[in-house]
C-alpha cells in the first residue's frame, strides 16, 4: 500500500509541470551601436529570469558570445520545466527590472521574449517596457505569476 501511495504521489508531483524549450539568439544589434556578452553571463541571465517565473530543471547551454579569439552572437537553448496553473485565483504581482548600472538590456529583452511565451498558462505580462533605444536604456515588465 505504501509503494501505491509513494508511486501516485510521484506521478502527480510530476504531472505538475510541462516541459519547455526555447532557443533564445542575440545578435547585439541596438540602435546605438553593437554589444557583445560572454555565454557565461547569457547563461546565469537566462537562468535567473527562469527560476524567477517559477521553471525548475532549468539546462542552458550557449555557444557564441565574447571567447578568446572571437565576438559574435549569442545562440542558447534553454530547457526547463514549467510549473502548471495551481486553479487558485491568487497571483503575485512582480516587476522585473534591469540593473542601472548594467541593464544588458537588448540581450534581457530577447530572454525574455524567447521565455514568456512559455509561460502563458501561469505569467501575464500587465506592462512592458523593452525598447532599447540608447546604451543606457532599461528594461521593466510588470507581471502577474499564478500562486
Amino acid at each position: 500500500m505504501k509503494t501505491f501511495l509513494a508511486l501516485t504521489a510521484l506521478i502527480f508531483s510530476l504531472s505538475s509541470f510541462a516541459s519547455e524549450r526555447a532557443f533564445i539568439s542575440y545578435g547585439g544589434m541596438e540602435s546605438w551601436g553593437r554589444s557583445f556578452y560572454a555565454c557565461t553571463y547569457a547563461e546565469s541571465q537566462t537562468i535567473k529570469h527562469l527560476k524567477t517565473l517559477g521553471a525548475t530543471n532549468i539546462d542552458v547551454t550557449c555557444s557564441g558570445g565574447i571567447d578568446i579569439w572571437m565576438q559574435g552572437p549569442v545562440r542558447m537553448v534553454a530547457t526547463f520545466d514549467v510549473p502548471e496553473p495551481t486553479g487558485r485565483d491568487e497571483a503575485r504581482r512582480m516587476t522585473i527590472k534591469g540593473s542601472p548600472r548594467n541593464p544588458s538590456c537588448g540581450l534581457n529583452v530577447a530572454i525574455f521574449k524567447a521565455i514568456l511565451p512559455k509561460f502563458s498558462k501561469t505569467v501575464s505580462v500587465t506592462s512592458a517596457d523593452d525598447s532599447c533605444l540608447s546604451r543606457t536604456s532599461n528594461y521593466s515588465y510588470d507581471l502577474l505569476i499564478d500562486m
